[in-house]
């Protein structure tokens, strides 16, 4: 199926080893992706909408989903474990991908190899990337944040409050690059207000407020796009 520029994209994957692409306007399914080796933790289209990411156990698969062949165009070597986060950056001509190996990985598009890896000390359980698309913000399972600046290749800690504890799920900073927020296992929600980040100026980050929103875990934590 040819794909036009304007045209919405919409696909559904999880635990049943398959990868389902929608009609959003009326709901059919015109195409059945298998993912037979793992479930899927996370996906993302590429900007150019022909290729379709996905992440689970030990795989990161690229479909090309404007081919009729239903298989994976590709499965990248040297995964380990579950990957947790995948998106493009640079108007997708690099991948990111990021989970319980302990590390984050820029994958170069043009040949879909590994450029840039960051080792972490524990697995990581979340990640944003600035609007800039010069920092990623990622989290792991003792409630640590950090801030990862590729332009230095440097990670700095975040301070986080006596409530952060626990395994941090979710991360979300919003389009202006003024707000963050990241959500844990006990329920809680953190905001922080974000300055600088432009040019050769690194994003400096300011705790602003605690909230308690559950009282189990949060999975997901997410700005609107129009946020400002």
């Amino acid at each position: 199926m040819n794909l036009t520029s304007n045209q919405i994209l919409f696909a559904t994957s999880g635990y049943d080893h398959m990868i389902r692409l929608w009609h959003p306007h009326n709901a059919m399914c015109y195409k059945t992706l298998q993912h037979n080796e793992s479930h899927v933790n996370c996906m993302a289209f590429h900007p150019n909408k022909n290729l379709l990411v996905t992440g689970g156990y030990q795989q990161v698969c690229i479909y090309d989903i404007q081919s009729s062949n239903q298989n994976l165009f590709m499965n990248l070597d040297g995964v380990a474990k579950n990957t947790i986060s995948i998106g493009f950056k640079d108007k997708g001509t690099c991948m990111y991908t990021a989970g319980e190996n302990k590390s984050i990985k820029l994958w170069d598009m043009r040949n879909v190899k590994c450029s840039t890896s960051f080792d972490h000390s524990m697995p990581i359980t979340s990640l944003a990337i600035h609007p800039n698309q010069l920092e990623f913000v990622y989290g792991d399972d003792k409630g640590n944040m950090y801030r990862w600046d590729i332009r230095t290749d440097t990670a700095e800690p975040i301070t986080m409050p006596e409530e952060s504890k626990s395994t941090i799920r979710s991360i979300s900073i919003n389009q202006e690059g003024t707000m963050m927020a990241a959500v844990n296992n006990e329920g809680y929600c953190f905001y922080w207000l974000l300055s600088g980040g432009q040019g050769d100026s690194p994003t400096m980050v300011r705790r602003c407020q605690i909230n308690q929103f559950h009282k189990r875990y949060i999975l997901k934590c997410l700005f609107s796009p129009d946020s400002t």
